[in-house]
C-alpha cells in the first residue's frame, strides 16, 4: 500500500513540472493563430474594398484594372485601407493579382473585378516557427484571400450592353 502512495506522488510531481510547459505551449498558440486570424480578417476587408475600389475607379469595357493599380492604391496614404500599426515591410509583401482579361458574368451582362492578396503572417513564438518550418518551409502562416465585385453598369457604359 506503500507503493501506491509513491506512485499517486510521483504522478503529481510529473503533472506539477509538465503543466506550465504545456500551459505555455497552449497560451502561444493562442496569441500565434489569434494574431494570424486578426491578420486574416483584415486583409479579407483590404480586399473587398480593393475590388470595390478597382470596380468603380478603375473597370471600364476594356478591363484597365491591373495589379499595379491594387498596389498603389493599398499603399496610398490619403485612406489607407489596412490599420496603421501594419508596418510598410508587411503592406509591401502582400503579393497581389487581378486576371487580365476581367471575367464576365454567365449571361454577359458585365464585367468582375477579381483580386486575390497572399500574405505570410509571421509567427511570434519559436516553437510555432520551427514547427511551421518543417510543415511549409516558412516561419509564418501561409494566407489567401480573393474578392470579386460586379463592375457598375454606369461605369460600362450603355454601348456595353447593347448587342
Amino acid at each position: 500500500m506503500f507503493t501506491v502512495r509513491r506512485r499517486k506522488g510521483q504522478a503529481l510531481v510529473e503533472m506539477a513540472l509538465m503543466a506550465p510547459l504545456l500551459f505555455l505551449f497552449v497560451m502561444c498558440g493562442l496569441v500565434n493563430f489569434g494574431f494570424a486570424f486578426y491578420r486574416y480578417i483584415t486583409l479579407q476587408q483590404a480586399v473587398n474594398s480593393a475590388a470595390m475600389w478597382g470596380a468603380e475607379k478603375k473597370g471600364t469595357v476594356t478591363g484597365t484594372v491591373t495589379s499595379y493599380d491594387i498596389m498603389g492604391w493599398l499603399r496610398s496614404t490619403e485612406r489607407p485601407p489596412l490599420p496603421p500599426w501594419w508596418s510598410r515591410s508587411e503592406i509591401e509583401s502582400i503579393q497581389v493579382s487581378v486576371p487580365n482579361p476581367l471575367p464576365e458574368t454567365s449571361d454577359r451582362s458585365a464585367k468582375i473585378v477579381v483580386v486575390t492578396f497572399t500574405f505570410d503572417s509571421p509567427l511570434y513564438t519559436p516553437f510555432y516557427q520551427v514547427l511551421f518550418e518543417k510543415i511549409n518551409g516558412k516561419k509564418a502562416i501561409p494566407m489567401v484571400v480573393r474578392a470579386a465585385f460586379q463592375i457598375p453598369r454606369n461605369t460600362l457604359g450603355a454601348a456595353y450592353y447593347e448587342d
